[in-house]
């Protein structure tokens, strides 16, 4: 099995493990037990890709969420906290900057 980089979701904590990830496993962090995702690493940037989606929770009319960044203006908007954003669900380069 080929080795991926586990990142948390809430502390960006990063390890290396050997896993198959067409198994679509659920993955936690090492250190604080959050949520984690398999990361694609080339150097130092990660690969963090924005899927667009609809979100059918948010108000009564279904809102596409096109990147990020709307999708925390639509929640300001409604005066909701969406648990994903809040944790941080933030690309790697984000993190690195702040």
């Amino acid at each position: 099995m080929p080795i991926h980089i586990i990142e948390c979701y809430l502390n960006g904590h990063r390890v290396e493990k050997d896993i198959d990830v067409s198994k679509g496993e659920l993955f936690e962090c090492s250190v604080c037990g959050e949520s984690a995702r398999v990361v694609y690493d080339w150097g130092k940037m990660a690969l963090d890709i924005f899927q667009p989606f609809i979100d059918t929770n948010m108000c009564d009319t279904p809102v596409k969420i096109e990147s990020k960044q709307q999708w925390a203006r639509e929640c300001d908007k409604r005066g909701i906290v969406s648990h994903a954003l809040a944790s941080g669900y933030k690309s790697y380069k984000a993190k690195r900057e702040v």
